[in-house]
């Protein structure tokens, strides 16, 4: 009679873990689909255009200044071997 009821414990206990894993998947599959979402969102929303504008336009600065840098140090250059 004990091993009975160790043994309808245990299903229980087996049913319940298996219930339980599957209600958290279905959370974890609920939340990624609710980030997905967002995502999508922030994607078309006029913020986010506005800070990839921002972005091409800092590193177009950096490029710029690079540039600018290179020439600064050929025009003093030249004006070196003038002298």
């Amino acid at each position: 009679m004990e091993e009975f009821v160790t043994e309808q414990l245990e299903k229980i206990l087996f049913f319940f873990f298996v219930s339980r894993i599957r209600q958290i998947k279905q959370q974890y599959d609920l939340k990624i689909h609710e980030a997905e979402l967002v995502q999508a969102r922030l994607k078309q929303s006029t913020h986010h255009h506005q800070l990839e504008e921002v972005e091409a336009l800092q590193k177009t600065v950096g490029k710029l200044s690079v540039q600018f840098g290179k020439s600064e140090l050929s025009f003093e250059s030249s004006r070196e071997f003038k002298q």
